[in-house]
């Protein structure tokens, strides 16, 4: 009985709550041990075992409730590997190699499931707005960054030209004390495309860079700021545009999407609702609901129920007996009360606006 519900709880997400927690517990850890020094790693030898300890019972129960299904995923395999690896250094080698142990804090990534329990939990619907809309985006981004590598690249040649210093000319250049070595910012393609880096990121691009520059060599000074700009403000606000609209996207079609699901429970209410009347009137040997049926069937609690499900713009029964009665006949059919309540629960269209408008005599 133990090991069937041991087994049972590796399907449920409190475990996989359960172990996201201990793994970042295990990351906080790494994180103390890690400003304690190497003089303190032998106290975290019991941490260490306990939770490698945790991991090969969590893999355990894994494998055997799934097999070799469990290994379909490079994930779980990734993961598998750090669980033996990390428990071999601490059980086998006792600790040493620390980088073995601390192998354990790659496990902090299973962390990105966390969308999917986001998108059943509705506290967390906007988390899972962005984290899908950022996964969707992914290629997009990645198109981009392709791209920015390559006008880096490509720029660096001309950032060489006109920055590097010439034979016989000073390897500095200073202004207001601050100095750039440019051989070694622009001494070959390679550096000079990691100082473009620099500049896209805007991390002291003027003091560091341009500034002092800009004394011995203006026209490299006013290329190396257009492209900080063009770079910065261009292609890293197209990379924002980018994730942005495709967080807007989603969140219109699954706006859209839980719409549907309302309207399609608010038909399957009147359906209900169509089953009592429709029982009510073979029992009193009629065809037609009247007003006073409406409103006495308020006194049943599943149908009054039903109606606040619904959440109608009319609350009155008489003012919403008169809206069913088209024909003005003092009775209508279970035909005719399902037909019209489901156009009041229906989403408008553009066709209902028309519609308003000529009824009104103007524009909207």
């Amino acid at each position: 009985m133990p090991k069937v519900r041991l087994l049972q709880a590796a399907k449920d997400s409190a475990w996989t709550l359960a172990v996201d927690a201990i793994v970042l517990g295990n990351a906080i850890v790494l994180f103390y041990e890690v400003e304690a020094g190497p003089g303190k790693y032998a106290s975290f030898q019991l941490v260490r075992i306990v939770f490698c300890s945790v991991y090969m019972l969590e893999m355990l129960v894994r494998l055997f409730k799934r097999g070799r299904s469990y290994l379909y995923r490079a994930a779980n395999v990734a993961e598998l590997a750090i669980v033996i690896l990390a428990s071999g250094c601490v059980f086998g080698l006792g600790g040493e190699p620390a980088w073995l142990w601390r192998l354990t804090v790659f496990r902090s990534f299973r962390i990105a499931h966390i969308a999917n329990f986001a998108d059943k939990w509705w506290p967390l619907k906007e988390l899972w707005l962005v984290l899908t809309g950022f996964s969707r985006a992914a290629w997009t981004l990645c198109w981009l960054a392709t791209v920015l590598v390559l006008v880096i690249y490509c720029t660096a040649g001309a950032a060489v030209g006109l920055s590097r210093s010439a034979a016989g000319e000073e390897a500095e250049d200073c202004f207001e004390g601050g100095c750039l070595d440019t051989n070694e910012y622009f001494g070959s393609q390679a550096r000079s495309a990691l100082t473009l880096m620099q500049l896209v990121t805007m991390d002291g691009w003027a003091v560091k860079i341009v500034r002092p520059l800009s004394s011995s060599r203006p026209l490299a000074a006013v290329f190396l700021t257009v492209f900080a700009m063009v770079s910065s403000y261009g292609l890293l606000s197209v990379a924002v545009g980018v994730l942005v609209k495709s967080t807007l996207s989603l969140a219109k079609s699954h706006g859209t999407h839980a719409s549907q699901i309302r309207v399609t429970e608010d038909v399957e209410t009147v359906a209900s609702l169509r089953t009592y009347f429709e029982a009510s009137l073979l029992l009193d040997d009629r065809t037609t609901i009247t007003e006073r049926e409406l409103r006495d069937a308020q006194f049943v609690p599943a149908v009054a129920k039903a109606f606040k499900q619904l959440d109608l713009p009319l609350t009155d029964m008489k003012e919403l007996f008169r809206h069913l009665d088209k024909n003005r006949k003092g009775a209508i059919t279970v035909e005719e009360f399902e037909h019209h309540l489901r156009n009041m629960v229906k989403p408008s269209t553009a066709l209902d606006v028309c519609s308003l408008t000529a009824s009104i005599g103007g524009s909207v």
